[in-house]
């Protein structure tokens, strides 16, 4: 008898181990929340630092002649090119110039743009 109750003993005994608990539903969901958004802000980040470099290399080959449109939409001939300041020429018949900021140049406009939008 005694084997029997040793026996029990044994299975009852609570030594046996246990399942593992599975991730709970909150962690199933935050880590792959987390994981797209980094991914997606890392994408927009290096989206625009491309935008920002490529729109300093266009000011910085900026030069006299050049056919450029403001971001108010005024369309002009570099005459001028300063540190911070740029004079365009936008009236051919009056002779009439403007001076804006360096900043406020939004493109330069190639033949092959101005030919289309005629």
């Amino acid at each position: 008898m005694s084997k029997w109750m040793l026996l029990l003993a044994e299975a009852g005994n609570g030594d046996v181990p246990a399942e593992p608990k599975a991730p709970g539903m909150l962690m199933t969901l935050i880590v792959p929340m987390a994981f797209i958004f980094i991914v997606v802000m890392w994408m927009s980040s290096s989206g625009r630092k491309k935008e920002q470099k490529k729109r300093k290399d266009m000011l910085a080959t900026l030069k006299k002649h050049d056919r450029v449109m403001t971001i108010g939409g005024v369309i002009g001939t570099v005459m001028d090119v300063r540190e911070d300041e740029v004079t365009l020429k936008v009236d051919e018949g009056n002779n009439t110039r403007m001076r804006f900021s360096q900043t406020a140049i939004q493109k330069v406009i190639s033949e092959d743009q101005e030919s289309d939008a005629k």
